[in-house]
C-alpha cells in the first residue's frame, strides 16, 4: 500500500524524517559505485550492514553490494572500481 501524500505530508512522517536526520547527522559516508558503469549508485552511512540490491539508473544493470565489506575494505573498494573503469 502506498501512502498518499496529496493532502501534504502528516506531522508523524515529518516527525520521523526528521528523528531520522538527526541520527544520521555527523555520521560518515561512504558512496558505493555501480561494478558496470562506475556510476554512484547510493550512499550508505557507516552503520550500514547487510547485502543490497540495486539498479543502475545510468546502465540500467543490477548490482548486489555486500556493504559491510565494501565500507571496511577500501583497498578492494579502490582496486574493483579502477578494474572496472578501465
Amino acid at each position: 500500500m502506498k501512502a498518499d501524500f496529496r493532502d501534504g505530508v502528516s506531522p508523524d512522517v515529518l516527525a520521523k524524517i526528521r528523528r531520522l536526520k538527526n541520527e544520521v547527522e555527523g555520521m560518515g559516508t561512504k558512496d558505493l559505485y555501480c561494478p558496470y558503469c562506475n556510476h554512484r549508485a547510493f550512499v550508505v552511512y557507516e552503520d550500514a550492514r547487510g547485502h543490497l540490491q540495486s539498479k543502475c539508473k545510468k546502465c540500467g544493470q543490477e548490482a548486489i553490494f555486500n556493504v559491510v565489506f565494501r565500507i571496511s575494505s577500501n583497498r578492494y573498494y579502490l582496486m574493483k572500481k579502477n578494474k572496472y573503469s578501465a
